[in-house]
């Protein structure tokens, strides 16, 4: 059986070459689509988590709006801080943390202000790492003084290029509730956000630079928190609410869900979309496989007839034929997998890259493969070829001998 099996695909190469790129082609087309797919929401939620962390700690009712009048005064103290920190770096699912203290007001030169949104860092490398730098010089822990603007937030303040006279900046904040004010500051480099709005608004700078410059003493108004895994952030967040009900720290929590509340909606409408896409092109592939096989089928009706004719039973020509299409078909399923992956490989090393909507920096284009999407696809692939291919032998199966030799 095995020896017929390979002399039928070796007897006729023009349909084997036709079937194995079928196959090959449909299993790099879906692992390819489904990749893009997987990497798209990996992508999405690793650069929420990024830049906001899986959970935020913050004073009580900091993330509540109708507290934001306020907003600024809902401070943890350092004590309070030093208590937290000591008791989830205990945790098993804990990674890292960051200080953050927000603030808003005027920014601007001799010609211009704008409104903006601050964020001062404790870590500031770890908070930066991901955006890209345009222009001037990155910030470090121990700078002073130095801010961070977005390149769409420098453009409005008529910044094209970094001088010393564009570098000098005045901001004007009411950061504490306690009155205005007014302090020079040094521009230290132009960097890029991902998302427009926040490009055109956004400035970074470090605690130290609160501390010395601004008469800012002590607190933040949140601690940032990077798990191992987001999968750990339900026992996480157990075990905070433990520690919120034990201690005497009157503390919220808001994981990056919360923070994040259209997320939720856009990967739904994200994965609406992937099955829709999946389905048609299931359908797609299972009607093309058909038609195919089954056009190649028709023109194998005389040889299978002679193969009934010189002996093979039914069964025996059902085995024959189906391990015929179980060898080309797992043959291409492993090649199919293999392309997949070199594609994958040579996509990445050539960085290509591509910009979403609504988005001011481009990404590189990546796939992300899953075993069990691996597996769904080779299953799929598989049981179409073997269906699709059982139809010239029902065919076959169903007329006389004379009738399948004579093609009547």
């Amino acid at each position: 059986m095995f020896k017929l099996a390979f002399f039928n695909i070796f007897r006729d190469v023009r349909r084997s070459m036709t079937v194995s790129f079928l196959l090959e082609s449909s299993v790099v087309f879906l692992l390819l689509f489904i990749g893009y797919m997987n990497y798209s929401s990996e992508g999405m939620e690793m650069g929420l988590v990024s830049s906001t962390g899986h959970i935020q700690i913050a004073k009580k009712n900091y993330f509540n709006p109708k507290f934001s009048s306020i907003k600024n005064n809902l401070m943890l103290k350092d004590c309070e801080i030093l208590q937290i920190k000591n008791e989830i770096n205990k945790y098993s699912e804990f990674k890292s943390s960051n200080l953050i203290v927000n603030f808003e007001g005027l920014i601007g030169n001799s010609v211009v202000s704008k409104p903006f949104f601050a964020t001062a860092f404790e870590d500031l490398d770890f908070a930066t790492k991901s955006l890209s730098l345009v222009d001037g010089n990155p910030l470090f822990d121990s700078s002073v003084g130095d801010f961070l603007i977005g390149s769409n937030l420098a453009m409005s303040l008529g910044i094209e290029s970094l001088t010393k006279k564009t570098s000098k900046l005045t901001l004007m904040t009411d950061m504490l509730g306690e009155g205005l004010i007014l302090q020079d500051v040094r521009l230290s480099g132009i960097i890029k956000f991902p998302v427009i709005q926040t490009d055109s608004m956004v400035a970074i700078t470090s605690i130290n630079t609160l501390k010395s410059f601004f008469d800012f003493k002590d607190g933040v108004h949140v601690i940032q928190v990077y798990l191992k895994n987001n999968s750990f952030l339900n026992s996480f967040k157990d075990k905070l609410e433990v520690l919120r009900n034990k201690s005497n720290i009157d503390f919220e929590y808001s994981d990056w869900y919360e923070i994040n509340p259209s997320f939720k909606s856009i990967l739904g409408i994200n994965e609406i979309m992937f099955k829709f896409l999946s389905i048609l092109i299931i359908l797609l592939i299972f009607i093309s496989f058909f038609q195919i096989m089954t056009a190649l089928g028709l023109e194998r009706t005389r040889e299978l007839g002679t193969l009934r004719a010189i002996g093979l039973t039914k069964l025996e020509l059902f085995y024959t034929l189906f391990l015929e299409i179980f060898i080309l078909t797992t043959i291409n399923i492993i090649l199919g997998i293999a392309i997949s992956y070199f594609l994958k490989l040579i996509i990445g090393f050539y960085q290509i890259r591509f910009s979403p909507p609504g988005y001011t920096e481009s990404y590189f284009i990546n796939f992300l493969y899953y075993f069990s999407d691996i597996c769904f696809v080779s299953l799929f692939i598989f049981l179409v070829a073997i269906i699709s291919s059982v139809l010239p032998f029902i065919k076959v199966s169903k007329r006389s001998i004379v009738e399948v030799i004579n093609n009547v």
